[in-house]
């Protein structure tokens, strides 16, 4: 694993990041999540992405990859992500295993960085994978890489990217496997003023807010999603969904969600 990837932007005035999560692929063709062929609906994002004018500089692959951890299903998703149209970043969600991704996904375009430079800024890409847990945590190693990149001379605007969500979201049992030691990750990155945003998967689902002028976001996933603000799992009725992002030289942030509504198959 290279710790540290260079994206060189189109332009120089922007850069272009797509964001997809939770793809859930599975080993075999039959498998189902939630009564969706993920392999099919991945396809439907990915065609939607390679149609998107200009091109992204990077996508960022924000865990949870697979439903099942074994070789065959980071393979087929492998196959699936070197069509894309940029470098794609990787990171672990709960579902993943972090060695064979890291081992099946730096390849051709695809890696799984702690850094990644572009333009002028610096996005960092945290690990929150908690064995045996489907909530997350920042072990003391990457709370220690956060401090030292946050604190760090490099000047440079940063995103953070992570899978579980740092703030509750309203949603009684997702909220109940979040990032659970959020207090050290804010204690960390909330008086950084070089943060710009922060960026996770996990929710299958839209959250945006603006705290004290930094950017958070969480997205949907690229199969199915869950309904907001409920006591218990309830599935919604909305497509998959990918995000765009715009960075911008001084600092600002521009997202668009992009739900697709045809998935082959």
């Amino acid at each position: 694993m290279d710790t540290l990837q260079t994206i060189r932007p189109a332009r120089t005035d922007v850069i272009r990041l797509v964001q997809i999560t939770d793809t859930h692929i599975f080993a075999g063709d039959d498998d189902h999540f939630k009564g969706n062929n993920t392999t099919a609906s991945l396809s439907a994002v990915i065609t939607a992405i390679q149609r998107l004018q200009p091109a992204p500089d990077c996508i960022l692959a924000t865990g949870d990859l697979v439903h099942d951890p074994v070789p065959a299903a980071y393979r087929r998703l492998s196959a699936q992500l070197r069509t894309l149209p940029a470098p794609v970043c990787c990171l672990p969600g709960n579902h993943d295993d972090p060695a064979l991704l890291q081992a099946e996904l730096n390849c051709d375009q695809l890696s799984t960085p702690k850094i990644i430079e572009c333009g002028a800024w610096r996005i960092l890409m945290l690990d929150t994978h908690l064995p045996g847990s489907q909530g997350g945590r920042l072990g003391a190693g990457e709370l220690e890489f956060l401090e030292t990149e946050l604190n760090g001379g490099a000047q440079a605007h940063r995103l953070i990217v992570m899978h579980h969500h740092p703030v509750p979201i309203q949603s009684a049992w997702m909220d109940g496997m979040m990032l659970e030691n959020a207090a050290d990750f804010w204690s960390i990155a909330g008086d950084c003023h070089s943060l710009r945003g922060v960026l996770w998967g996990h929710i299958h689902q839209d959250y945006q807010e603006t705290r004290k002028g930094l950017e958070l976001f969480g997205t949907p996933s690229t199969c199915k999603q869950f309904r907001p603000a409920t006591e218990e799992p309830e599935m919604d009725c909305l497509p998959p969904a990918f995000r765009s992002l715009e960075l911008y030289p001084d600092g600002v942030v521009v997202s668009k969600l992009h739900w697709v509504e045809s998935t082959p198959g």
